[in-house]
Parts: C-alpha cells; sequence; structure tokens
C-alpha cells in the first residue's frame, strides 16, 4: 500500500545503552535526580520498561529509522 509522506508511520530505532545514558543525562539536566547512578536507575526501572511496553504493541512502521 503506497501512503502519502505525512501519512507515513515513522520509528526512530536507538540502541537500548544510548537510550539509558540520553535518559540519565536528560535526568540530570532536568533536575529530577541529582547523581548519574540515581539518573540511570530511574531510566532502567521507569523509562525504559515503559518504552519496551511502547515496542511490543508498535504497529509496523513504513519508515525505520536507526539513530546512533
Amino acid at each position: 500500500m503506497e501512503r502519502d509522506h505525512e501519512a507515513l508511520r515513522w520509528f526512530v530505532d536507538v540502541p537500548p545503552e544510548t537510550v539509558r545514558d540520553r535518559l540519565a543525562a536528560r535526568h540530570l539536566a532536568a533536575g529530577i535526580e541529582t547523581s548519574y547512578e540515581a539518573a540511570v536507575q530511574r531510566a532502567e526501572t521507569n523509562d525504559i520498561p515503559n518504552g519496551e511496553m511502547i515496542r511490543s504493541l508498535l504497529i509496523e512502521p513504513d519508515v525505520t529509522i536507526h539513530n546512533p
């Protein structure tokens, strides 16, 4: 099925280690956590499980971008 580019389903795929590191940095920058260890813990126990659930329910995208 051909689709308009506005109607395409896009997915940006990022390696789990990169996701963890980016989330930890974001938690630190936002002041949500005060140490890198706490920020990683928060990412691993909250954000990453949420992302895994989203991935498990993901509709097949039309376009996947692999972002290292």
